[in-house]
């Protein structure tokens, strides 16, 4: 049974009425429960898992640990999923239809009007947004122990927008909560490039805290009609989320609110301990956001809603653009990137903005200004504990350049001839030596805690002078085109002590073989091992095209 043939299509207790999407896991159809469990009237969404997919265990258990998480959630923030089960071997779940859109598909219709939502409207999206989080993030078991959850994709693609209204979180597929990890391996990349948090990107300890920082770029880009963290390549958005300053909202869009600049500052720094403690906290603060911009209770428990319903019923062409909102300017042309050096005319705030025309300049490079790890000032907790919303280079023929020896400043220095002077020289010439090794075995020590926790491999300062000649042997290897005896003694190499050039070989062979993922995980050990270093440079550049 597939989605190529005549509907309606029986499927164990349900009728499939019309083929939805498919994905690399799994297709949808929208469906009715036809046995009386459910009224027949109720509109469903069936998500079967693939039967190729069905074949390979740990997309078996992805799938089986998102339908157990989610029967769990009961929120109105929260896609509900009513039924999971097996038919005729294949899996399934039962789900709630949302008629509507998901948010990366209502950004897109606005960008084509070259216009963005209201600020009221983003921020009302991303307080539902928080509390779908919030409720995801206070899951507990039967007996009443934290799950922990972690949804780690939220993106706009997982943000379903109802012709009500409703905004509704989905796709819990590579959540992680406690007890179900053992899909996981250490060190390894899941969710979107461009919605992770820095300490996720980079493969170290995640908490809650990522949702956090995704849902902040979602609202980021819902504020300003822009992407944040958009480039050419994985690798370029990848660097831009560990090492550039985030830029305020109001330097893409004019008329947002100093206060938003705030709120979103903190829950998109660099550092988790700098966000908000929890998304109950971001909620809050989005909320008062909200209603210093509208001077109203927008929000509230005790307030009214901005009108989402009428916004989509806009984006969708099947109403006019939501009341009290003058009509848009027309934009000089039909492009709709956001030019970061033009001011928007002033306008209404509860309307759609239209874009101004142009393309989106580069981001400022950071400067040595005193920052925040998230590159702005970022103010006191903005409403916290308040009541909140409602839920509702490249490698050419030639190969890899040749290693060559480093220099090491502490043995220069200690095979320079002796100078003769006064024993006050010679004091002064041993304390320095003495700071120069103390602090190369700082640096040593303190970064095999950060190899090890990021995934990348223990740092042996007792086998590095064999670790690095069979680096030298590999890179002789790679040079020569017998790739299996450089990466045999690169791995062996990293096996005795973790190194940038060991990371920097492994991740040339990915890129010669053509494994972009493979690559870019080894970039990331590169960049934690050696983040300024020729190696990082070197593979950056093998990489920037891909």
């Amino acid at each position: 049974m597939s989605g190529d043939q005549p509907f309606p299509q029986p499927f164990g207790p349900y009728s499939l009425e019309r083929f939805v999407a498919s994905g690399g896991m799994a297709e949808v159809f929208l469906a009715r429960r036809t046995d009386g469990a459910l009224p027949a009237d109720l509109r469903l969404c069936v998500k079967r898992i693939l039967a190729e997919v069905q074949k390979q265990p740990e997309y078996v258990t992805m799938f089986k640990d998102e339908a157990a998480l989610s029967m769990r959630l009961l929120h109105p923030n929260i896609v509900r999923v009513f039924d999971f089960g097996d038919v005729g071997g294949r899996l399934y779940m039962a789900m709630e239809y949302v008629d509507g859109m998901d948010l990366g598909t209502l950004q897109r219709k606005l960008r084509a009007k070259s216009e963005a939502l209201s600020v009221p409207h983003a921020l009302q999206a991303g307080i539902d947004i928080c509390a779908g989080l919030a409720h995801a993030h206070t899951l507990v078991d039967e007996q009443r122990r934290p799950l922990k959850l972690i949804h780690r994709d939220v993106s706009p693609q997982n943000i379903m927008i109802s012709s009500r209204g409703e905004v509704k979180l989905t796709d819990f597929g590579i959540a992680k909560a406690v007890g179900r990890e053992t899909h996981t391996a250490t060190g390894m990349i899941k969710g979107k490039v461009q919605y992770m948090a820095p300490e996720q990107a980079l493969g170290q300890h995640i908490d809650q805290r990522i949702d956090q920082f995704a849902a902040g770029i979602v609202i980021w880009e819902m504020v300003t009609g822009a992407r944040l963290f958009a480039d050419k390549s994985e690798l370029l958005v990848f660097e831009k989320i560990i090492r550039q300053p985030t830029p305020k909202a109001s330097s893409v869009r004019a008329e947002v609110p100093a206060i938003v600049d705030q709120v979103l500052a903190r829950a998109l720094a660099k550092s988790p301990d700098e966000r908000y403690p929890d998304m109950r906290a971001f909620g809050a603060a989005l909320a008062q956001a909200l209603a210093q911009c509208t001077n109203q209770a927008f929000g509230g428990a005790s307030g009214r809603r901005v009108d989402l319903a009428a916004m989509v019923a806009y984006v969708m062409g099947q109403g006019p653009s939501p009341s009290l909102v003058a009509p848009p300017p027309e934009a000089t042309t039909s492009r709709s990137t956001v030019n970061l050096s033009a001011t928007p005319s002033p306008r209404p705030a509860t309307g759609p903005m239209r874009l101004p025309t142009g393309s989106m300049t580069p981001l400022p490079a950071p400067t040595a200004t005193a920052r925040s790890s998230s590159g702005l000032a970022v103010s006191a907790p903005v409403g916290e504990g308040a009541p909140w919303g409602t839920p509702g280079t490249g490698l050419g023929a030639a190969g890899v350049e040749p290693m060559r020896p480093r220099s090491n400043p502490a043995s220069q220095m200690m095979a320079a001839p002796q100078q003769r002077g006064t024993p006050v020289l010679a004091l002064g010439g041993a304390l320095v030596l003495g700071l120069v090794l103390g602090f190369v075995l700082a640096t040593l020590t303190a970064r095999t805690d950060v190899a090890a926790q990021a995934g990348c491999g223990a740092i042996n300062v007792e086998a590095m002078v064999t670790a690095n000649d069979e680096l030298q042997s590999a890179q002789d290897a790679l040079n020569a085109g017998d790739f299996a005896r450089a990466e045999s003694l690169a791995l062996r190499s990293n096996g005795r002590s973790a190194s940038p050039r060991g990371h920097y070989l492994l991740g040339q062979l990915a890129v010669r073989v053509g494994d972009t993922g493979r690559a870019l995980e080894h970039f990331r050990c590169v960049t934690v091992l050696a983040p300024d270093g020729d190696d990082a440079k070197r593979l950056r550049a093998a990489l920037g095209g891909r």
